[in-house]
């Protein structure tokens, strides 16, 4: 039998597989009390309900139960047992093995699939006879498949179940579906079972002989050869020689070594498991227990480890030996058999038992295991531990840990290693430096321990003789011994520390006791035996463990206290003035008076009888968790109850006011059977919904009486609560009683009171009439929920609602002749008649008229809960007792605003109801500011459309971000607008909401709107009102000018006139022209789908709000958004339209707002000298028709189409023409992205960096691509253009012309795609400026090839390189815009041009200052000789030119050369890589031909030098690609260096330096400062050089 608690889960049966836990004999319960539940499928069992019977019957499967209210008590029945007691019953045993045989899922395999027989290669002849000689046997759970030393010759195939296998009495695995077992035997290489097989589970076999198969064998010449050379394998373990060499074997490996003991070696060797692999099947893998180690005596297989490459092994190969120790670290080797494998496998606990046979060999294996974790804690660099890192002597003296550490052992434990056992005696203390460990109770698991832990201080301080729990190793654990002698020596110095080892004996203890008790703090009390498991829980949390030994006072009388003590282990003597009175023993509870506040002094003496584990509690720390917990708050207070003294105890109830009137014999019967309860602050003295079982009498204290949270009344002294239940009227408590203090009371039973009554009938008309005067206050009360279902107002509501309102139905009582309500009156519950008889009258005194009787079930009063109504229509009086329920308004919109798909149903019904009066106020909508100039006829229409609509308190009519297709308008109630959860506004009757929504103008709400009363709405629809719009398009425009204005006043910061101001090609022809258009400009919305601009219209518009989408023959080619403009230049007549529709339509959004200019508004607006000045502006833009027609095909990209005349024509059709004023951005980034740009008048400015260039009339720009591209790192930045004239230019979008080849025909569609894919991008991109190099080589040569040619321009043209034409922007301020101007002579630019080359944009060099006039006056006045003539001071001019010049030169020189470098570098660095991979291949290489020289690898080496040998090519091939682009790097440098020296020696012969023509100046001219060359700068670019070179 079995208690299950509430809280605590059970998992019966188990999933079978290795790796669970969890499997269990108790495989079935049998519900013999209380309920349960099957987690798995929430499925609820009853008293007799059965729980995994599947299990039970040895068929896989489990579950998780746990109890459903209470606790439950099960009969748990083991499995083995089962079978065992019906062993005996052999009907019943094959009743219940059919039925397991039913449960078991189909085979999916048979014996034929057994690698063994597979091996033998038979024809499907072979199968058939195999199949034909296998005989099928079944084995119940706990019985043996085979005995251990069972002489056998059989192959085992478990088809269904699940067994154990044991070799030397240990389990080792696991034997799943569809394994074998007995290879060995079947082969004659074993003669007896060297293992035995038990069944966990209802298993299903198939046994084959080897009499049987080698009988057959003669008819299958294939089978029978391969069968014969299996069974050679036999010498493997038969022979002499071969059990000698698989011993030598053993002790060749490092793990044993040859200095092992041969006594040992020998034991192991008999210990382990001969096993038998064939070609593919895995020996050692992730998925097999890691506690095996394998040795390899016969046959060939491959190891690897995950990340390495496959490694061939033979005999005499060892896996797994460190799993003999601990669980290998990083990732397992694995190992694959390549042909028929013999292999002896040593599980660990075999090898454990062992050691513990020959513990003189456990030093050797602890050495190998200290360096395994020396070498694991430097590859994670851990720190290794010692005692002063310890958190446990963390605080304790360095000269008492001195001493301490000096008494430590040092042992080392291997995993599965039991340290101590449990219930054996001993007084060592061990501290866990490293390593993880496992404690166990009783065999079950309660805890866990880690590195810096200790356990064994109670033993070690004396506390106990035998060990509380067995302490296993799950890892290696490095681990220090204190004995119990020398923690006495140290202790001698250092008593001090004595509190520290019995705190932590103490804290140790309690888990012991938890654990060992269920996990659970209320185990271990009597006081907690029946306490929630979270009470505990916060219980233990909160509670210091304290140790006593024997004869220590843990109270003493007369001192003052506040806490608990909880007796958990030992006794105690309780002694008043030094006398004994009692005995305490463990689960006793100590100073709970304390702890409550109910007595500050200690009031008895506790001493320690012997070894006295207790937990303390502080009132602190328990009165904020009572308050939690109602149940364990009141069980404590009885117990206080019982030991408390009160100062004022009455010896009758006489003198409370409830029994004043009654007989003495009466209240003293009472006064026998009453019981004292004492309730603290904040207790709930009766609970709602209780059982209402007594009446409790308050002595002392106050308590207020709550009602839905709300407090109806108060009471106290005298006072009398629960007479309801006590007299029987009432079975559940109607109201919630909570005291305002602590209050001293008397309960009694309603047993109790009965009897008293039965004695004394007189008393019973007296409790009679205070029972029906109490009823009547009451003011809710649970009762049968169904009675809703007789109502016709609940007859489509849901089961699940009408519970939650059956939770609130109010109970109240009415004696005859009392009134439920009066017609007239005002309200808003509804009644239900549960017992009685109601009258139901019209009329008022003595016109009153009974027109009709109520039954049980009667419900009165739906119009008014509804809010319809508040009313009374009539007079409902009591003609006898009537139980009503009373359902209130509040109550029912409570739960509606939780049911939403109630709410539509209630609406339903209420507008039915109301749809009989129809629409009172038929002014409501057309009063509203949206239709209020409509027509007549229209608001006619109107009307009928309109839907009633009501909503509930509190009940939301929309919310904010959802959407809403309707407008509506308030008749009555109220209602208020929250933004983000803050309230904005109150909507009142007559007001409404949603125009925008109804105009489909945004389907979002801005707010939500929620009903604060009961609301009566009309409702319209957008959908009927845009089928009404379609016949009255006149209402249409007016509506939507109406939002449109309504929208525009929201952007009210920005007037109109400003709006237009900041159109840059407005702005060109004053601010009379722009306020003249102000006038004539109109607010316009277009909704999602409409169009903003039709190919036919000729308007000018500034969108706004939202974003727009322009599209040329319905080819989408530019989006426009808020602020920009569009069609302005064609309003003026500046551009010519296109040959194909254009129209802008809205996009992305759902509505956009903008303002529109029309085309007679423009012709208004162009008035006298605004008309002159657009003709001079159409001048200034004005384009030659030949540049017009030729300018596309000028791009490189379209004209590599090589496209005839009348497709340019078309191509030409599908651009769109655009007018920029002076110093407007032309070919935005944007457009970059996505267009061709042609040039067709005025002039602009292209930059990118440094490089600046001219664009004129002609030019073009863009990379011709139909394909969107990817965004890419790597490519270069967007260059700026900006018009530096008026400016007229052609944009083709990508869209378009991808538009255009499609609708070319098939024939020509394939050859300009063809033409299209040669297109050379990196041209374009030289013709459009996006210069995107793709290495750093790239960049040296585009720099060197940029500062040769401005030297060569310079020089033709005696211009200065650094002052050639650049992209010097001189900004003015117009308005809001930026007007760009350049700072150049048009002579410089026609320069530039015509050397082809966009000159780099460099900084001027740094000359030194011309002197100050006055300066230099006074030197011309101390030179002696005349001044210089006019050709000297050119030739002065041109020398210091050149001198600038070459100043400059060695500056670009000395970046070059950096980028150089760098390169250079890169290119050193990736050689240096490649060097260290070639030489660690050659390591391997080397080791790999040492270890076949060792006779170690035996096959497959050639395969794997060749492979190392292509690798080591490849290293060698990418070196001397390296090294070539190395040399040429340089080679190019030299080259360009090369050319540059030319240059200054052209140079310098033109212009001879100032040393070189001695004479060719005066004096004077020497005395003005002229210099040579920057030698400096020279010499360091020559250094560079070098160094580069090396």
């Amino acid at each position: 039998m079995h208690t299950l608690l509430p809280g605590e889960e059970l998992l019966l049966g188990g999933t079978g597989t290795v790796e669970d836990a969890t499997r269990q004999p108790r495989a079935c319960a049998v519900v013999e009390r209380g309920t349960v539940i099957i987690q798995e499928t929430q499925e609820v069992l009853e008293e007799g309900g059965v729980a995994c019977e599947a299990a039970l019957l040895g068929v896989k499967g489990s579950c998780t139960i746990s109890c459903q209210g209470g606790s439950a008590s099960l009969a748990l029945i083991n499995r083995v047992q089962f079978w065992d007691l019906i062993a005996d019953f052999p009907k019943e045993r094959e009743i219940f093995i059919k039925m397991a045989l039913d449960r078991l899922p189909p085979a999916t395999s048979d014996i034929s699939s057994v690698p063994l027989l597979l091996q033998l290669e038979g024809q499907q002849g072979f199968h058939r006879l195999l199949q034909s000689l296998t005989k099928q046997r079944i084995v119940l759970p706990g019985k043996e498949v085979v005995s251990f030393k069972e002489v056998r010759d059989k192959l085992s195939f478990l088809q269904s179940g699940h067994c154990d296998i044991f070799v030397h009495g240990h389990k080792v695995r696991e034997l799943p579906s569809n394994s074998t077992t007995g290879e060995l035997n079947f082969m004659g290489v074993l003669h007896s079972s060297n293992n035995a097989v038990i069944a966990t589970d209802f298993c299903i076999l198939q046994e084959l002989t080897r009499k049987d198969i080698e009988n057959n064998l003669a008819k299958h010449h294939g089978p029978r050869s391969r069968w014969r050379e299996l069974i050679k394998l036999k010498h493997a373990f038969k022979q002499e020689n071969q059990v000698e060499r698989q011993y030598r074997m053993l002790r060749e490996t490092s793990f044993f070594g040859d200095e092992m003991p041969a006594e040992f070696v020998r034991h192991i060797h008999k210990m382990m498991e001969p096993l038998i692999f064939f070609p593919g099947q895995t020996i050692v893998s992730e998925e097999n227990p890691d506690d095996t180690m394998f040795l390899l005596v016969e046959g060939g297989a491959t190891r690897s480890i995950p990340g390495s490459a496959d490694r061939p092994v033979g005999p005499g190969a060892v896996v797994g030996s460190m799993a003999l120790l601990c669980k290998p670290y990083g990732p397992r080797e694995q190992m694959t058999a390549t042909v028929v494998c013999c292999v002896l496998a040593l599980q660990r606990l075999i090898f454990l038992e062992s050691l513990k046979k020959h513990p003189e060999v456990k030093g050797h294996f602890e050495d190998i295991a200290r360096e395994y974790m020396k070498q694991t804690s430097e590859e994670n660099d851990e720190e290794s531990a010692n005692i002063y890192s310890m958190p446990f002597f963390r605080e304790c003296g360095s000269r008492f840990l001195y001493l301490l550490d000096l008494h430590l052992d040092r042992h080392i434990f291997f995993r599965d290693e039991a340290i101590v056992q449990e219930n054996t005696e001993g007084e060592d203390m061990y501290i866990l430096y490293t390593g993880t460990m496992d404690v166990k109770v009783r065999g079950m698991k309660v805890g866990k321990l880690e590195g810096g832990m200790c356990f064994g201080e109670m033993a070690v301080l004396g506390l106990v003789k035998k060990r509380s729990a067995t302490i296993i190793a799950i890892s290696l654990c490095d681990v220090r011994i204190l004995s119990r002698k020398s923690l006495e020596e140290s202790i001698k110095e250092f008593p001090e520390e004595l509190a520290r080892f019995e705190g932590l004996a103490a804290t140790r203890n309690r888990m012991t006791l938890e654990k060992r008790n269920g996990g659970q703090v209320r185990h271990l009390c009597s006081f907690f035996q029946d306490c929630q498991p979270e009470f505990a829980k916060a219980i233990a949390e909160e509670m210091h463990d304290r140790l006593f030994t024997k004869g220590q006072v843990i109270m003493k009388e007369g001192e003052d206290g506040d806490s608990l003590f909880l007796l958990h282990q030992g006794s105690a003597s309780v002694e008043l003035a030094g006398a004994k009175v009692a005995t305490l023993k463990s689960g006793d509870i100590l100073g709970e008076l304390a702890v409550l506040g109910l007595a500050n002094k200690r009031t008895a003496t506790i001493i320690a009888s012997e070894t006295c584990f207790v937990q303390e509690l502080s009132r602190s720390s328990l009165m904020p968790i009572l308050t939690r917990f109602s149940a364990e708050r009141q069980t404590l207070r009885q117990l206080a109850a019982q030991r408390m003294e009160w100062k004022y105890i009455p010896d009758t109830v006489r003198g409370f006011e409830f029994f004043k009137n009654s007989s003495r014999a009466f209240t003293d019967l009472v006064d026998q059977r009453m019981k004292r309860w004492i309730f603290f602050k904040g207790d709930i003295m009766l609970q709602k919904g209780a059982e209402a079982e007594s009446l409790i009498i308050i002595c002392t204290g106050h308590v207020q009486v709550e009602m839905d949270g709300t407090v109806i009344r108060e009471l106290g002294e005298g006072d009398v609560v629960g007479e309801l239940g006590a007299f029987g009227f009432s079975e559940k408590r109607s109201a919630t009683v909570r005291c305002k203090e602590i209050c001293d009371t008397y309960v009694i039973a309603r047993e109790a009171l009965g009897a008293a009554i039965e004695q004394y009938p007189d008393q019973e008309e007296v409790f009679r009439h205070l029972a029906i005067s109490r009823m009547r206050s009451d003011v809710e009360r649970k009762t049968d929920k169904n009675v809703l279902l007789n109502c016709p107002l609940f007859q489509h509501s849901s089961r699940k609602f009408l519970n939650r309102i059956a939770a609130h139905l109010e109970d109240r009582l009415f004696v005859a002749g009392e009134n439920l309500c009066v017609q007239g009156e005002k309200g808003d519950t509804m009644y239900i008649l549960v017992q009685g008889e109601v009258d139901v009258i019209i009329g008022k005194d003595e016109d009153e008229v009974v027109v009709n009787l109520l039954m049980q079930g009667a419900v009165i009063g739906e119009i008014a809960v509804l809010g319809l109504s508040d009313t009374r229509t009539a007079t409902l009086r009591a003609r006898r007792v009537c139980l009503v329920q009373v359902l209130h308004r509040s109550i029912l919109m409570k739960y509606l605003a939780e049911f939403p798909r109630e709410i539509a149903q209630f609406q339903e019904v209420g507008a039915a109801r109301l749809a009989k009066t129809g629409i009172k106020n038929q002014n409501l909508f057309p009063s509203q500011a949206l239709f209020k100039d409509c027509q007549q006829a229209f608001l006619d229409e109107l009307g009928p459309l309109l839907q009633r609509k009501i909503f509930f308190p509190k009940q939301t009519i929309v919310k904010e971000g959802h959407e809403t297709n309707d407008m509506l308008a308030l008749s009555t109630g109220r209602a208020i607008m929250e933004k983000g959860g803050e309230l904005v506004d109150t909507i009142k009757e007559g007001e409404c909401f949603g125009e925008m929504a109804v105009m489909r103008v945004n389907s979002n709400s801005p707010a939500t709107i929620t009903a604060e009363v009961m609301c009566d709405m009309q409702s319209l629809s957008c959908f009927d009102l845009e089928t009404l719009l379609d016949r009255y398009p006149e209402e249409k425009v007016r509506l939507l000018a109406t939002i449109a204005s309504t929208m525009r006043e929201e952007l009210a910061e920005v007037t109109n006139l400003e709006i237009l101001g900041e159109v840059p090609l407005l702005a060109e022809f004053g601010s009379d022209f722009v306020s003249r258009l102000n006038e004539v400009a109109e607010i316009k919305i277009a909704r999602k789908d409409d169009l903003i601009k039709t190919p036919s219209q000729n308007t000018f518009f500034v969108l706004l709000q939202g974003s727009a989408l322009v599209e040329i023959g319905g080819e989408a080619t530019r989006e426009l958004s808020g602020g920009d403009s569009f069609g302005e230049a064609m309003a003026l007549g500046l551009t010519e339209a296109s040959g194909l529709p254009m129209q802008v339509a809205v996009h992305n959004c759902n509505v956009c707002l903008y303002l529109e200019i029309s085309e007679e508004g423009m012709r208004g607006a162009l008035q006298g000298p605004t008309s002159s000045k657009v003709q001079e502006f159409a001048k200034a833009v004005e384009v030659f028709r030949e540049l017009r027609e030729k300018v596309v095909v000028r791009h490189s990209g379209i004209a590599h189409l090589k496209l005839k005349e009348d497709q340019v024509a078309q191509v030409r059709a599908w651009c769109e023409e655009l007018v920029y004023v002076a110093g407007q951005e032309v070919y935005s980034a944007a457009m970059q992205k996505t267009s061709l740009f042609f040039m067709l008048a005025g002039k602009a400015t292209y930059s990118m960096g440094r490089h600046t260039k001219v664009l004129e009339p002609g030019s073009t720009l863009g990379e011709l691509n139909i394909v969107e591209q990817k965004a890419s790192s790597h490519s270069a930045p967007k260059a700026e253009i900006v018009a530096t004239t008026h400016c007229k230019v052609l944009v083709l979008h990508r869209n378009a012309l991808a538009k255009f080849i499609s609708q070319e025909p098939p024939e020509e569609n394939d050859r300009i795609q063809k033409r299209l894919a040669t297109v050379d991008h990196q041209n374009q991109s030289d013709q459009s400026g996006n210069f995107q190099p793709a290495t750093l080589r790239h960049i040296a040569d585009f720099f060197t090839t940029q500062c040769l040619q401005d030297a060569k321009a310079g020089l033709k043209e005696k211009v200065k390189p650094w002052n050639a034409p650049k992209a010097r922007i001189a900004t003015k301020k117009f308005g809001k815009r930026a007007i760009a101007k350049p700072d150049v002579d048009e002579e410089a630019a026609r320069t530039t041009r015509s050397t082809g080359t966009a000159s780099v944009k460099k900084r001027p060099p740094l000359a030194p200052k011309s002197p100050p006039a006055t300066a230099k006056s006074n030197v011309v006045k101390r030179l002696t000789l005349p001044s210089p003539s006019k050709s000297q001071s050119q030739e002065r001019v041109k020398i210091s030119e050149l001198d600038k010049q070459e100043r400059v030169f060695c500056k670009d020189m000395r970046r070059l050369i950096g980028v150089a470098q760098i390169a250079i570098k890169d290119a050193q660095d990736e050689q240096e890589k490649l060097k260290q991979q070639v030489g660690k291949l050659r390591a391997e290489i080397k080791a790999t031909k040492n270890a076949a020289r060792a006779g170690r690898v035996f096959f497959g080496f050639d395969g794997v030098s060749s492979a190392e040998t292509v690798r080591e090519q490849e290293f060698q091939r990418k070196i001397h690609v390296s090294q070539k682009r190395i040399d040429q790097l340089r080679h190019k440098l030299a080259g360009t260096l090369s050319r540059r020296q030319e240059l200054l020696n052209q140079l310098k012969g033109e212009y001879p330096p100032l040393s070189a023509r001695g004479g060719a100046l005066s004096g004077e001219l020497r005395s003005v400062n002229m210099q040579e060359p920057d030698s400096e700068e020279a010499a360091e670019v020559s250094f560079q050089l070098e160094t580069t070179s090396m």
